[in-house]
């Protein structure tokens, strides 16, 4: 079990959310496949600001930048290490598509919701992944409606 749960971010923009390619590094949750934004919680933050920190240090996008859509509790999983936790879940919306990534990544890609299902190790690291991806698509669809 991991020590210290935290968060997972799905960032959209637009009809379009973002996934990250995981650096393959032995140490890393997740290694070596597309996943999102995420990170443990450190002592004293809250889970919002546990949030906007991973934003911030895995795609160096400030916090103004970004409105959070949703936030719901979701298991996570790494099949390699054996090992689930709870998490909280947040969906946000992006102002616009500009990102650096950090050295925990080595890739990204703005994606459709449909495709999602294609990336089966993604969907293989949420526990109920099928109910995530329905939030993601409503939160998506709610983002639209606020423009």
């Amino acid at each position: 079990m991991v020590q210290r749960p935290g968060v997972t971010v799905a960032v959209v923009n637009g009809s379009r959310v973002l996934i990250l390619k995981r650096r393959n590094l032995p140490l890393m949750v997740n290694r070596g496949i597309w996943y999102f934004v995420g990170g443990s919680r450190k002592d004293g933050e809250t889970l919002l600001q546990n949030a906007f920190r991973e934003v911030f240090e895995e795609l160096h996008v400030k916090r103004s930048g970004l409105s959070v859509i949703s936030s719901f509790p979701a298991t996570i999983r790494d099949r390699r290490k054996l090992q689930r936790w709870g998490n909280t879940f947040f969906v946000m919306a992006s102002a616009d598509r500009k990102i650096k990534l950090n050295l925990e990544h080595t890739g990204y890609r703005w994606v459709s919701p449909g495709s999602l299902d294609s990336y089966k190790d993604l969907l293989g690291a949420l526990e109920d992944s099928g109910k995530v991806m329905e939030k993601i698509k409503s939160a998506i669809r709610k983002s639209g409606r606020r423009r």
